[in-house]
């Protein structure tokens, strides 16, 4: 671990809680400035990234010995969330299509979702279809 892991700041711990408070108050229509808790996050990353990738290149003897496993950590870190919510999107939007699909007479219907948003359904004789969102 480099230094910058094992210190931890317990001020940027406060910073980051701000942040989180001022994002989610935004979203929930308290207040408009939700962009401020993200450049929080922007500038608290950039910090932190800086000082490990300062600490590796320290204790490193080239340029391939600090951003290599650098950017594997990151990999390691990142990749494996990133495909569990690929794949569990991808199989709610399956199980999705496969519970809605309405049924069809060979011409294209309109409809809503239950929703109220405006989809168009385009069918085959005799068959099911997908239903596609027809506007913005």
């Amino acid at each position: 671990m480099s230094s910058t892991d094992s210190a931890r700041v317990p001020e940027l711990d406060g910073l980051r809680a701000i942040a989180v408070l001022g994002v989610i108050a935004s979203h929930s229509g308290l207040i408009g400035l939700g962009w401020v808790g993200v450049d929080i996050f922007f500038a608290l990353s950039g910090y932190l990234i800086t000082g490990i990738l300062l600490d590796g290149k320290a204790a490193a003897t080239g340029a391939r010995d600090f951003f290599v496993p650098f950017y594997m950590r990151r990999a390691l870190r990142i990749l494996p969330l990133a495909w569990m919510v690929v794949l569990v999107m991808a199989a709610l939007v399956l199980l999705g299509l496969l519970l809605h699909r309405p049924s069809c007479t060979g011409r294209i219907v309109a409809m809503k979702d239950s929703a109220g948003t405006p989809m168009m359904c385009v069918c085959e004789q005799g068959r099911r279809g997908v239903c596609f969102p027809s506007g913005p």
